[in-house]
């Protein structure tokens, strides 16, 4: 029971790690906690074995449950990532055409020699 009761502290608390990188300024730091507090988890969910009590299989269902809103809250901050690095990509791009408009123009410029005879 012991290691279940801390499966769900562990649950609880990366759940607030995730509210946070969703409306904080300091968003590294938070993920940064929240790779930190996944990788216990996962060493902790490698140490549970079976047979569960009937306390261990509701805290189990619990468990479960919060899982899945943590699993929803940590896709929106992926991509919510994916959505700001694609916006600094294109502001990069852009600042770029800004400072050299003329960078991606050919330098080969056609010829027309008209001769006559």
């Amino acid at each position: 029971m012991d290691k279940i009761l801390k499966l769900y502290k562990l649950t609880n608390s990366l759940i607030e790690e995730a509210e946070k990188a969703t409306s904080s300024e300091d968003r590294e730091e938070v993920i940064e906690k929240i790779n930190t507090l996944l990788d216990e988890r996962e060493v902790l969910l490698k140490e549970i074995k079976a047979p569960f009590s009937e306390e261990e299989t509701k805290k189990g269902q619990e468990i479960i449950e919060l899982d899945g809103r943590l699993q929803k809250m940590l896709a929106i901050i992926f991509f919510d990532l994916k959505k700001e690095m694609r916006s600094v990509k294109k502001q990069k791009s852009s600042n770029e055409k800004y400072v050299n408009p003329y960078q991606k123009l050919s330098g080969h410029d056609g010829m027309f020699m008209d001769s006559k005879n």
